[in-house]
């Protein structure tokens, strides 16, 4: 009863952490388009600073939908979480634990999908890119540990969860605060 009492505790730290995240956005650019460039010594520089503010534009509109979609996911696991959190027995039945494989599953593609997006040209940009990356490292401990934590009652490894929640949303925030100043200079 005591280590089920310690797993509620966790998972409802775990929901509360998972409650912070969300509504953080950011983009990126396609790889085909980079190709495309005309090179820079032939440009002149208007034309230089033209394209990469549309550089920077165009990956703050791509990392804002895959950062949407990610918003999404992490709210739904929230709510798996609390479930779990508030009734520990609701882990034990089918439809939770078939609800959480597949969020779990669709986390693990949007961390690859925001994986994908091309690191931009803009040095705060690519400042906040890398902390994005971080946090989806963050992200992937938890989509890969989070299934054997539930299963074998792994309180310290569900507290490391926990723990890889709370540095991801650090990480997000400092992200988006950059993001919003470069958007306020374009």
């Amino acid at each position: 009863m005591k280590k089920i009492m310690m797993i509620l505790s966790l998972l409802l730290t775990f929901a509360v952490a998972l409650a912070g995240c969300g509504e953080e956005k950011v983009t990126t650019k396609p790889a085909e388009e980079k190709n495309v460039k005309i090179e820079k010594k032939e440009m002149p520089v208007e034309e230089k600073e033209d394209e990469s503010i549309a550089n920077s534009q165009e990956y703050l509109r791509d990392m804002t939908n895959v950062l949407e979609d990610f918003t999404v996911i992490l709210n739904d696991f929230a709510e798996l979480s609390t479930q779990a959190g508030q009734n520990p027995y609701v882990m034990t039945t089918n439809d939770w634990i078939m609800d959480t494989a597949i969020v779990l599953t669709e986390f693990d593609t949007a961390i690859q999908e925001a994986r994908a997006i091309e690191e931009p040209e803009n040095p705060e940009l690519l400042r906040s890119h890398r902390l994005i990356m971080q946090a989806m490292d963050e992200y992937q401990f938890i989509v890969d540990n989070y299934p054997d934590a539930i299963d074998n009652l792994d309180t310290d490894l569900l507290n490391e969860c926990i723990l890889a929640m709370s540095r991801a949303r650090g990480y997000f925030e400092e992200a988006i605060t950059i993001n919003i100043d470069v958007q306020e200079t374009l």
